[in-house]
């Protein structure tokens, strides 16, 4: 799993275990599930705003003015 999206698995809430990978036990009933999905959509949607400002402002994010080489920069492993 990539290092941003461990991280906002965090924020939102889940913890991760020594190989990488959410710890779904952690979360009683369903809604803890929906509060934990609702959260981590919504870091990801900031995330993605956020790149996006960045750029649109005349910025380079991870070495590229391109959005959707910065999303696959930032998302991907």
């Amino acid at each position: 799993m990539n290092e941003r999206i461990k991280e906002l698995v965090k924020t939102a809430g889940l913890n991760i275990d020594g190989y990488g990978y959410p710890i779904w036990g952690c979360l009683d009933g369903e809604d803890e599930k929906k509060a934990f999905l609702e959260k981590f959509a919504q870091l990801i949607i900031s995330e993605c705003t956020g790149i996006y400002d960045k750029i649109d402002n005349g910025n380079l994010h991870k070495g590229t003015d391109n959005y959707l080489e910065a999303l696959h920069r930032t998302f991907r492993s």
